[in-house]
């Protein structure tokens, strides 16, 4: 089942790179991140945010760079190709869409499997081919509905997940601050529920217990040590941060927090900290907890969060809750779960299914007449950019330059946004040694490409929007 509604994806994956897509803009620094996991400077960061557009003054990066060091390997292993980075976001595409219907079988067999589809397709649909692009806010996407059906079989007792449900639920959050407020009150519930069903069964508050002998599971592997190890790994750039990089990255988001929000938003905490609290009494109230009932508490509390997430951002960022697709899919899927009728179709069926997909993904494909709205502007945007990192590289071979530092200075709104940093990932991996300036006010992790770390001789490569680039000697 994982592999046929997976097809839209190979396809799409298969269409950005037979159309030569190549990072600009964001997707270009965030090529560069991945990149510089293998280097000196490993990233400790995520991307930056909008949240001085919120709270003058606020500069805060979303929560953490684990999407970097996932995309590092196969980017490394393309040799450091676009394609690879495409290639790495198709293959966490295809892991959460395999987590998400497994254990949705395993938490509801044909329903469970039946909300998990219905999940899936509808982001599919409405998203695209985007969703095997590495722009932060698109692979979360199918890694939110993972996060769900894992919380549901939380709820339903099934703590051998724990290990998945935290490494997934990091990924998430660390690719937008949008998703700290979607999944606030679910994290806050399930925290609570499994801090008194430890209590009630060891009979002491976790970590401790009063069962501990010599029959024990071995420490390595108890399913709590597991998810606190990868809850420290997953975490551990974010953690250095914190001592590296002043004002860190904390103390930003906190401001904007506080910047963003007044009394009212206080009420709202307030009440959605009384619906959370009465969630999790009702749960620790039943000694066995049905399967629609821990669904429709699952979707219920992303309801919640999404209402948080709306009153956090505000109407202006109304469409970035586009991440968060998958919830209106699993609501739904909820709230009919009594009556909703699946069947497993049998491999034949499989066969025309995957069939019927791999042609609607074609259709919709980049490049393709039908392509999705969201596709089309992102290709416009790769085709320029491509033409002018060809023409950089250009002017600086006829300027004699094949290696060594450059200065990327861009003067105008397109060149900024998007050809100055597909010229520097460009010239990186070409064997150039880049350097850019940013107008971002505090230190980040990559401050050592600032110009001012350049070499007092080193050519500058100037970019203006409507100008083929050039080389300027000092």
């Amino acid at each position: 089942m994982a592999a046929v509604v997976s097809v839209p994806l190979v396809v799409w994956a298969v269409g950005w790179i037979a159309q030569g897509w190549l990072p600009q803009g964001d997707e270009a620094i965030i090529a560069l991140k991945a990149r510089d996991v293998f280097s000196a400077h490993p990233p400790l960061l995520g991307m930056r945010s909008t949240s001085g557009l919120s709270v003058p003054g606020a500069s805060a990066h979303h929560p953490g760079p684990l999407e970097f060091y996932l995309l590092a390997i196969p980017y490394l292993v393309s040799g450091w190709r676009s394609a690879g980075l495409v290639v790495g976001c198709l293959v966490l595409a295809i892991g959460f869409v395999t987590v998400a219907l497994w254990h949705g079988w395993v938490a509801g067999r044909e329903r469970g499997l039946g909300v998990v589809l219905a999940s899936i397709l509808g982001a599919e649909l409405i998203i695209g081919p985007s969703l095997v692009l590495p722009w932060n806010p698109w692979p979360p996407v199918l890694g939110l509905l993972a996060v769900m059906v894992l919380a549901w079989r939380l709820f339903l007792g099934h703590v051998r997940v724990l290990p998945w449900f935290t490494a997934i639920t990091s990924f998430v959050v660390q690719a937008n601050l949008t998703f700290v407020a979607l999944l606030l009150p679910l994290l806050g519930v399930l925290a609570g529920v499994g801090i008194v069903r430890w209590h009630r069964r060891h009979g002491a508050w976790w970590p401790l217990s009063r069962e501990i002998g010599a029959g024990d599971t071995p420490v390595w592997r108890r399913t709590g040590v597991l998810a606190s190890a990868l809850l420290i790994l997953c975490w551990l750039p974010s953690l250095v941060e914190l001592w590296l990089i002043h004002p860190n990255n904390a103390s930003q988001i906190w401001a904007l927090g506080m910047g963003t929000h007044g009394p009212a938003a206080v009420v709202g905490a307030l009440i959605v900290l009384l619906i959370a609290v009465w969630v999790g009494r009702s749960v620790l109230r039943r000694r066995r907890v049905p399967v629609r009932w821990a669904i429709r508490r699952t979707a219920g509390l992303m309801a919640l969060g999404a209402l948080l997430a709306i009153a956090a951002g505000g109407s202006g960022r109304l469409l970035y809750l586009i991440m968060a697709i998958t919830v209106p899919f699993f609501v739904m899927g909820a709230i009919g779960y009594r009556r909703l009728r699946f069947r497993v179709p049998r491999r034949g069926n499989l066969a025309a299914i995957g069939a019927a997909l791999a042609v609607a993904g074609a259709v919709v494909a980049p490049g393709a007449p039908g392509s999705m709205f969201i596709t089309p502007r992102e290709s416009s945007d790769v085709d320029r950019a491509r033409a002018v990192v060809g023409s950089a590289t250009a002017a600086l071979r006829a300027d004699g330059l094949r290696g060594g530092p450059v200065i990327v200075d861009a003067d105008g709104g397109r060149s900024y946004s998007s050809y100055q940093t597909a010229i520097v990932i460009a010239l990186r991996n070409d064997g150039y040694t880049p350097y850019y300036d940013s107008p971002w006010p505090h230190p980040e992790d990559d401050a050592f490409r600032r110009t001012v770390h350049a070499p007092r001789t080193a050519p500058i490569l100037r970019l203006h929007d409507g100008r083929a680039p050039w080389v300027v000697r000092r």
